[in-house]
């Protein structure tokens, strides 16, 4: 993956070096380790040449990070520093500002009567200074603040990082317009100009929408769909690469914490869900399509019970595999003659086996079977199942496409397709008679 580049601007007073130049020293080490962690978040930091204390500093740090065309600039008091310092060179920056406010220490007031530790840790001086002269000049800026152990301060710093590059990105994407406006009529004529305003205007829409929304729905649906798969929080934040507790830490009702954008983006793409209905919609609550869907299921096992319609075993677990499956590609054998499943709206990292045959049937669709597969993985509990329709090629081979699949935690669709292949399973492995022949038997018995 690209790394983004940003850029790193340690702001610092020159009073303290004429008075002890390596006074400095533990802030410098503590900027040092802050990036070495932002670095190891796939962050491509330009460190500024020199700790920046008076004007001509701060201006050779902002040209050099225009020069290097970083995607957002981040600064980091490691004590206080004069604002007109360091203004104009701050007014001058291309890229966006994301202020790091973090001090060394975690509870000042419990360690300041033994170590003599409060001029390494009031950089927070210097950083209402400057964004208070920010805000009088108009330029926009975002503040993330905490302690680097005790907070998830470093994920929401890289998380407005992925939003800057984003944002940079979308407003310089290039726009095709195809045709023009016909002479004399202005009724669907916008001149270029507006254009362009009118696409910024809706991309920093969407940026504030996004990063608005009640963490409590958000929290909710993210618990859910890791229960609903088998997963833990801690596990779920080391798959997605995040900081150890910081879901939990952010699920407190107590606290202003909220997700950063990027960590719900991993989220969403990690649970195949959309964005907006991960942040927005109670996914507790059935949808429309899966409703239809269980009711196609429950057809599925009422015919399957009273034998009107009739399933064949495709093989791949007891049986050896058919045709079909031989001719998917989303099936593969191995040496040992386990067959592997490629269910590509599952988890790529895991390792899916089939649970059981594969069933079809040909009565369902004309021209087509439906294929029920049941699979599972050794990381996830559970067994799940996957709908496809196959249709027979004119080499005799098949193509295929899917269905539906029933890993939806917001219904019980998956519990109907357990109970539709448990039923066609009993089906196959018993004696079979015909529907009619069925009624006369239950007749003579009733």
């Amino acid at each position: 993956m690209k790394k983004i580049k940003v850029g790193y601007l340690p702001l610092y007073i020159k009073l303290y070096d004429d008075s002890n130049p390596h006074y400095r020293d533990p802030m410098v080490d503590y900027m040092h380790m802050l990036i070495k962690m932002l670095e190891s978040q796939g962050l491509e930091v330009v460190l500024a040449d020199e700790v920046c204390r008076i004007k001509p500093e701060f201006d050779r740090a902002a040209k050099k990070f225009n020069d290097a065309g970083v995607s957002a600039v981040i600064t980091q008091h490691l004590a206080y520093s004069p604002s007109l310092e360091s203004i104009e060179a701050l007014l001058s920056l291309d890229a966006p500002i994301i202020v790091f406010d973090t001090t060394p220490d975690y509870q000042l007031l419990k360690v300041a009567n033994y170590k003599g530790c409060i001029s390494a840790n009031h950089g927070i001086h210097g950083v209402m200074d400057m964004c208070s002269m920010l805000t009088r000049e108009g330029k926009d800026y975002a503040v993330a603040a905490g302690h680097y152990r005790d907070s998830d301060v470093l994920d929401r710093v890289c998380g407005y990082v992925r939003a800057a590059k984003a944002a940079g990105a979308l407003r310089g994407a290039r726009v095709g317009l195809v045709g023009g406006a016909f002479d004399g009529m202005g009724d669907f004529r916008v001149p270029y100009e507006e254009l362009k305003e009118r696409q910024n205007d809706y991309i920093q829409e969407y940026l504030n929408s996004i990063g608005d929304f009640d963490k409590r729905i958000l929290i909710s649906n993210i618990a859910f769909l890791a229960k609903s798969n088998g997963i833990r929080l801690g596990e779920l934040e080391k798959m997605l690469g995040i900081s150890a507790g910081y879901i939990s830490r952010t699920a407190k009702e107590n606290t202003g914490k909220r997700l950063s954008v990027d960590v719900v983006w991993k989220i969403a793409r990690f649970f195949n869900v959309g964005i907006d209905d991960l942040v927005n919609r109670n996914l507790q609550i059935p949808s429309e399509t899966s409703t239809l869907l269980c009711r196609f299921v429950a057809k599925l096992l009422s015919q399957t019970i009273t034998d009107e319609i009739e399933w064949g075993c495709e093989g791949g677990y007891i049986c050896d595999c058919s045709p079909l499956l031989l001719s998917l590609p989303i099936f593969l054998m191995e040496d040992d003659g386990t067959v592997v499943y490629h269910p590509e709206h599952m988890n790529q990292n895991y390792k899916w086996e089939l649970a059981g045959d594969v069933y079809s049937c040909d009565t369902i669709s004309e021209g087509q079977k439906l294929v029920i597969i049941a699979f599972q993985s050794e990381d996830v509990k559970g067994c799940f199942y996957d709908f496809i329709f196959c249709t027979r090629n004119e080499d005799g081979t098949y193509s295929w496409k899917r269905a539906f699949h029933t890993n939806d935690p917001f219904s019980p669709l998956d519990e109907r397709a357990a109970d539709l292949y448990a039923q066609i399973s009993k089906k196959l492995d018993a004696v079979r008679i015909a529907p009619d022949i069925r009624s006369i038997v239950q007749a003579y018995l009733h």
